[in-house]
């Protein structure tokens, strides 16, 4: 019939690419385990910042986020997750380089404050003040029961002194001379120790009364706050576990 419409013509036909496309662009990836798993262990590495045993666990789940990252990057067609990764290298990063920085500063802090008393500590052996020596081996809580008074401080405790003068380092140490010479090495260990900080010392001692003669001393000093109040205050003491040992003779060097 000469009045019927004709049909349109292929070109004119809306074209159904576009909604193809759109489709297309949600196809659906599904999330990596490992990627969820590397989220989940990056909380466990901010426990880095409570213990420092737990940073070479963290630099573990570090690396394998990383890796897990850069897996899922290249198979971004395939796999979804990336955001997930990322946030476990990052939350890591803290865990490993933040409690790292902050255990050094501690550990820095500490071992000088510890210093101080163990340099007091041999300086009074070495000058054969015995009574001064032995505060400084007292725990805090016990010297604040005395008042800090060593006269007293002998008395309530004279058979932990009666021992103290039989330890090892107390009779190698005592009446070496005040020109004894007192070489600071390092500090060997940093660890907590019964709610507490430990620090180790290690120092080099040559003793005025035998020039020909070098010694190794090991000192474990104690130190922190009362959560309970005992004492006021980051008090330190030297620790019960010391140890002195001869340095051979070919490892001293020349005499001076």
């Amino acid at each position: 019939m000469s009045g019927s419409a004709n049909p349109p013509a292929a070109s004119d036909r809306p074209s159904m690419s576009g909604f193809s496309a759109r489709k297309d662009e949600f196809v659906y990836r599904p999330i990596s385990v490992m990627a969820v798993l590397c989220l989940v262990a990056s909380l466990f590495a901010l426990l880095s910042f409570v213990s420092l045993y737990m940073i070479p666990v963290a630099v573990i789940i570090l690396i394998v986020s990383v890796v897990t990252y850069i897996r899922l990057e290249r198979s971004r067609n395939e796999y979804a997750g990336q955001v997930l990764a990322g946030l476990a290298v990052v939350i890591t990063l803290i865990g490993t380089v933040g409690a790292g920085t902050a255990h050094a500063v501690t550990f820095y802090a500490y071992s000088n404050e510890a210093r101080g008393v163990a340099d007091q500590y041999l300086a009074a052996l070495l000058a054969d003040n015995l009574e001064e020596a032995f505060l400084l081996r007292t725990d805090p809580q016990s010297r604040a029961s005395v008042s800090d008074d060593v006269t007293d401080l002998v008395k309530t405790y004279n058979k932990s002194y009666e021992n103290f003068k039989k330890e090892a380092v107390t009779k190698t140490l005592r009446a070496g001379g005040a020109n004894s010479i007192v070489e600071f090495k390092s500090a060997t260990d940093f660890y907590p120790f019964n709610g507490l900080s430990m620090v180790g010392l290690h120092y080099q001692v040559q003793l005025a009364t035998e020039p020909k003669k070098k010694y190794n001393v090991v000192l474990g000093i104690v130190g922190g706050v009362s959560e309970a109040g005992d004492w006021e205050g980051r008090q330190w003491y030297i620790q019960s576990n010391e140890s002195i040992d001869e340095v051979p003779p070919t490892s001293q060097g020349p005499s001076k």
